[in-house]
C-alpha cells in the first residue's frame, strides 16, 4: 500500500490512511441519527451535507454516534441533537470568531478541532462555507 492509497476495512468498508488500524467496526444507517429529532435537524444536516459535497469528492457515512465526511481523512462530522446539529471541522489554524463556535481543541502540531452548534439554516452562510472548504483542503 503506497502513501496515497487508503486501506479499506473488509468488514465495514471504512477507509483509513493506515492499514489494519483499530476502529469500532460497524455498519449503521442514517435513520437512527434522526429518530426523535425535530424536523429542523434534517434540514440542517442537508444544508451541511450540500455545503461539504460542493467542496469536491467526499464520502459520507454514518457511524454509531456521528455522521462523518471523508476525503483522505475524516475532516468533518456532525452529531444530531434534539433541535440542532453539532458540527466538527478539522482545520489547520484556530478560527475563533464564530458565534456558533462552542470549543476548539488542538490535535498534534498542525490541526485544530472546531466544534459548532448549528441551530438555523442561516448558520450555514458563506463565511462558514469558507471554513468547510479549508477543512476539506486539510482533509485532502
Amino acid at each position: 500500500m503506497d502513501k496515497t492509497e487508503l486501506w479499506e476495512c473488509p468488514d465495514c468498508g471504512n477507509r483509513f490512511t493506515t492499514a489494519k488500524v483499530w476502529h469500532s467496526c460497524g455498519k449503521y444507517g442514517f435513520e437512527r441519527h434522526f429518530d426523535r429529532k425535530e424536523p429542523i435537524v434534517v434540514e440542517l444536516f442537508e444544508a451541511f451535507r450540500e455545503m461539504v459535497e460542493r467542496c469536491g469528492e467526499v464520502v459520507c457515512y454514518p457511524q454509531k454516534t456521528r455522521i462523518v465526511f471523508q476525503s483522505r481523512i475524516r475532516f468533518a462530522h456532525c452529531q444530531t441533537r434534539k433541535s440542532h446539529l453539532a458540527v466538527g471541522l478539522i482545520l489547520p489554524d484556530e478560527f475563533p470568531d464564530f458565534e456558533q463556535l462552542t470549543k476548539i481543541e488542538k490535535y498534534g502540531e498542525q490541526s485544530f478541532g472546531h466544534y459548532f452548534k448549528m441551530a438555523s439554516i442561516d448558520d450555514f452562510d458563506q463565511r462558514f462555507g469558507e471554513l468547510v472548504e479549508k477543512a476539506f483542503s486539510t482533509g485532502s
